[in-house]
């Protein structure tokens, strides 16, 4: 073998020795981290709620108007029914009675 393909080898080899290498410190490290909490300050108004966290929060705390069933049909929760103009831009709902918000 010459000189230059053993010099090229030897590049490769050290190549995928080093991959090899900071892939197993990188596993490594990744098994060290801990998360153990939630970011606590999220934001509750159904308004602005962007997160998971929001969400389920916010499910349990308000009645929605409409919710899906597992077909996802539209079902009334909070709103008795409800009617729809005929250009699509203004919904009346009819809320159940004792509603106070």
């Amino acid at each position: 073998m010459n000189k230059k393909a053993l010099r090229i080898l030897s590049v490769v080899f050290v190549s995928i020795f080093s991959f090899l290498l900071l892939g197993i410190c990188s596993a490594n490290a990744a098994e060290k981290i801990l998360v153990f909490g939630r970011k606590s300050a999220y934001q509750i108004d159904p308004a602005i709620a962007g997160t998971d966290e929001a969400f389920y929060t916010l499910f349990a705390v308000y009645d929605q108007l409409v919710t899906r069933d597992n077909n996802l049909k539209v079902k009334p929760l909070l709103a008795t029914s409800w009617e729809v103009s005929k250009d699509y831009k203004t919904y009346t709902f009819h809320l159940r009675k004792g509603v106070k918000f």
